[in-house]
């Protein structure tokens, strides 16, 4: 089975995805939207990030906002592109404030639910994940064509090998960037919130982009304050008759 690819963003009015003024990253978009992105996880076999979102976030990206499916008893898998492994290093360790006993590490790593980290890594950070029953490290081959970083096509091939089916590709903006260039995004749903940030993040995202990316805009719909953009590839359907009616 082909692996389709479902690629999710949030933006201000001008493409940008966070507010470099605030001292944490705080949501911006509004509690249907909120839920929407939880449908999307609970229809897809992983959800995908760069280890920036992570160090970021400190995101668990599970489904919590909605029930999962009901021919889904697990998680769906986290996958986090991390080319050096610094989510097993200082980099990913963070100060336990509530009880100052020193570093933990992200909660993905330490939730228990399942979590793949692509990277290539020769260090001997390899070790620390020892502890970690549910996480799989899987080193990658790199190459001149994409400056030493792993490329986005031979993680899709890798997950297809897992029976990982579905993609969901939920950020950061490099990481989306990385998809769209080598236009493996089959579908796109993309939320414009009406706030403009003091000190905007931008995504470089852009419809030119999009469209180079073999995407078209499909329909664009209202979901409470925010409005939600999808985009499907040139020639392909939506997964349903209706943009609302998937993801279920």
């Amino acid at each position: 089975m082909v692996v389709s690819v479902t690629l999710k963003m949030a933006f201000d009015r001008a493409y940008a995805v966070a507010d470099a003024s605030e001292l944490k990253s705080e949501r911006f978009t509004c509690a249907q939207s909120l839920d929407l992105v939880h449908k999307l996880r609970r229809n897809s076999d992983c959800v995908l990030v760069g280890r920036e979102t992570v160090l970021r976030d400190d995101c668990t990206l599970t489904v919590r906002r909605v029930d999962l499916l009901e021919d889904r008893k697990d998680q769906p898998v986290r996958v986090v592109i991390d080319s050096n492994l610094k989510l097993l290093g200082k980099e990913g360790s963070r100060i336990e404030q509530e009880t100052n006993e020193g570093f933990i590490y992200p909660k993905l790593l330490r939730d228990g639910h399942r979590t793949i980290i692509y990277h290539h890594s020769s260090g001997d950070k390899n070790n620390n994940v020892g502890m970690m029953d549910n996480v799989t490290l899987v080193k990658m081959s790199t190459n001149d064509e994409n400056n030493g970083m792993i490329s986005p096509s031979s993680i899709i091939k890798d997950l297809e090998k897992r029976n990982i089916h579905h993609v969901m590709v939920e950020g950061g903006p490099a990481t989306a960037m990385k998809f769209l260039k080598e236009k493996l995004v089959d579908r796109a749903m993309l939320i414009r919130a009406p706030v403009n940030f003091i000190e905007p993040v931008p995504s470089g995202m852009s419809d030119e982009i999009l469209e180079e990316a073999g995407l078209v805009l499909l329909d664009s719909r209202k979901c409470g304050d925010d409005v939600v953009e999808y985009w499907v590839r040139e020639g392909e359907s939506w997964p349903a008759d209706h943009v609302e009616d998937w993801p279920i």
